[in-house]
């Protein structure tokens, strides 16, 4: 899988977005995803192991099944 995600050339020049751009280390992406300038490459699915932020699973489950 090598999906790029790129953004609108108008974007790029947005302050806020360049301020993002420039604070993004290669130690603060996730191994599945790869970053080249302003382009970004999914390398592969994350597995649940790879998402390290605390989410209830079972509560995203009830929030769809309504």
């Amino acid at each position: 899988m090598d999906e790029e995600v790129t953004l609108k050339k108008d974007m790029i020049d947005n302050p806020q977005v360049k301020e993002s751009l420039e604070n993004i280390t290669v130690d603060s992406l996730p191994s599945w995803l790869k970053r080249q300038g302003t382009v970004g490459k999914v390398v592969s699915l994350p597995v649940r192991e790879d998402i390290t932020v605390p989410i209830d699973e079972q509560l995203i489950v009830e929030y769809y099944s309504r």
